[in-house]
């Protein structure tokens, strides 16, 4: 499963394609607030986990990023359970 691809099988909100689209065109701060507000809806992990994955890459923002990964990661999410482990590893959100 390559970044970026929807680990569901069932269909993906249309907002997160939205968010997808607007990263293919690099447009990283309209796709921030797509997937907020799709978090804000009810907390889809494959929303929490991309958003927290551009808080991570984009913004190099931890804090913002690791209550989103952490989520995702609770739910079940496989990538969002990853970048958790690699964050841990490394020593980032740890006390």
């Amino acid at each position: 499963l390559a970044y970026g691809e929807s680990e569901s099988p069932t269909a993906e909100s249309e907002n997160i394609k939205k968010a997808r689209e607007c990263l293919s065109v690099n447009k990283v701060d309209e796709a921030i607030a797509i997937l907020k507000n799709e978090v804000q809806k009810g907390d889809p992990p494959e929303a929490q986990c991309l958003l927290g994955a551009l808080y991570l890459q984009d913004k190099k923002d931890v804090k913002a990023a690791l209550p989103l990964i952490e989520k995702a990661a609770n739910q079940d999410h496989g990538m969002a359970q990853y970048i958790l482990g690699g964050l841990y590893l490394e020593g980032m959100g740890v006390k």
